[in-house]
């Protein structure tokens, strides 16, 4: 009897209300449809028949064109780490991050934007505590209107100018960190090591957010090639106001 009930209402329900059920219907059916397209285009984009590929000849062949790209017969990535740090930033934290990761960058430097009256929290003890412990890495204070988040742009254009003209050819690979950020550099050079440093390169998490073309995050830091850094410095170097 309960059963006959409940098929009742349900009929009653489905004869008052069958224009929702189908639109309701149809609209799963649509969004199920679009996943699946989704899926399959960047399957794919993505596609590689492994039985069709003598893997060791493959790496094989990438790392002999990587020798000859940078010209040498053993290659070993150069990183430089570029750690973006805020003029609040205590030394403690600079110093863990130095013990926990950024003592394995070939070079590691902290950047704090220098605005207008800024006076240097940081004390000579420190600083030659860094120097001494952590002779790869340093502490770079760069002019800048304003150190705020709003303002992340223009100090990390200023930030690659600076790399542009003093450090370009210290390094294979730049690391884009912040200071709440944790690197494996081990998996890090294996990522890289087949890979040319003297052609555009650029890794992170894409976002398609606020802008047409979307952006990298930084917060989850991002790798680029020194060409791609090269290319960007010269652009720069044209534009005062580090606007693109």
């Amino acid at each position: 009897a309960k059963q006959k009930k409940m098929y009742q209402i349900l009929l009653k329900f489905t004869r008052k209300n069958h224009l929702i059920i189908f639109v309701a219907f149809t609209s799963i059916l649509l969004v199920l449809l679009l996943a699946i397209l989704n899926n399959y285009r960047h399957r794919k984009e993505g596609k590689v028949i492994i039985s069709q590929i003598d893997v060791d000849a493959y790496y094989k062949s990438i790392e002999s064109n990587v020798n000859k790209c940078i010209n040498e017969t053993s290659y070993r990535p150069r990183v430089l780490c570029l750690i973006l740090i805020h003029q609040k930033t205590p030394y403690a934290k600079v110093k863990m991050l130095s013990q926990m990761w950024a003592n394995k960058c070939d070079r590691a430097i902290f950047v704090v934007g220098k605005t207008k009256g800024y006076v240097n929290h940081f004390t000579k003890q420190e600083l030659d505590h860094l120097k001494t412990n952590y002779p790869n890495e340093s502490i770079v204070f760069l002019d800048i209107q304003c150190e705020h988040i709003n303002e992340l742009s223009s100090k990390m254009f200023a930030t690659v100018k600076y790399i542009y003209d003093n450090l370009l050819q210290d390094f294979d690979w730049l690391l884009k960190a912040d200071d709440d950020t944790y690197v494996i550099t081990d998996n890090l050079r294996r990522f890289i090591r087949h890979k040319c440093p003297n052609e555009t390169y650029m890794y992170g998490r894409h976002f398609r957010l606020h802008l047409r073309r979307g952006f990298v995050s930084g917060g989850s830091g991002y790798l680029v090639s020194r060409e791609a850094i090269r290319r960007l410095g010269v652009e720069l170097s044209k534009n005062a106001s580090f606007c693109i």
